[in-house]
């Protein structure tokens, strides 16, 4: 389940696929079956799902995970949000709101494999808040048990706008949530693959 705000949904992508699409597109081509779940479609490729809602800040999506993880039972989120939170002044306790989602999503799923990755820590403006912001999550990774993932400090060129990446941002968010992906290969005995090898 990709989830999170309009970078998840692909805002700034020329196909509105987003990260999602290079990602996709690079796990079937390493052979391995995976179905993105969610409420939401889009982004033009053959598996569209996804969970991300534009505008959207921590606490609205909190408020609403229960509804589509019981729906969807996924067996990985991939966790990119916080952004709107810091852009609209909101950014005492988001580091603490974010680890909060975390937790209900393994509350509301136990066994669930939650892969976080930061803000980009060059987002106009907001270059301070996202490094903090990210310092302060990932803190957390050991006593929470999430993964953390560490996001491209995406350069000018790689921006559609002060708060999105364009298509080459999105590849290198990407290969990012690959790297982390490959490290989940062997899942533990009490976790359910979240995918399977061609043969």
């Amino acid at each position: 389940m990709p989830l999170g705000d309009s970078i998840t949904a692909g805002v700034g992508s020329s196909t509105g696929g987003g990260y999602r699409l290079p990602l996709w597109q690079e796990l079937a081509g390493r052979g391995m079956q995976v179905d993105f779940v969610g409420s939401e479609r889009g982004g033009g490729f053959e598996d569209p799902d996804h969970e991300g809602h534009s505008g959207y800040m921590i606490d609205q999506i909190r408020a609403r995970i229960d509804g589509w993880l019981g729906q969807a039972q996924p067996d990985v989120v991939l966790l990119h949000l916080g952004i709107n939170d810091l852009d609209r002044g909101e950014r005492p306790g988001a580091a603490d709101r974010l680890v909060a989602l975390i937790d209900r999503i393994e509350r509301d799923q136990p066994g669930i494999t939650v892969i976080v990755q930061g803000l980009i820590p060059t987002t106009g403006g907001l270059e301070g808040e996202a490094i903090t912001f990210n310092a302060m999550v990932r803190s957390e990774v050991d006593s929470h048990g999430f993964r953390w993932v560490e996001p491209p400090a995406l350069q000018g060129g790689e921006m559609a706008d002060r708060l999105h990446p364009n298509d080459l941002g999105y590849q290198r968010m990407a290969e990012a949530f690959v790297r982390s992906l490959d490290a989940s290969l062997e899942p533990s005995p009490a976790r359910r693959c979240p995918w399977t090898t061609s043969s």
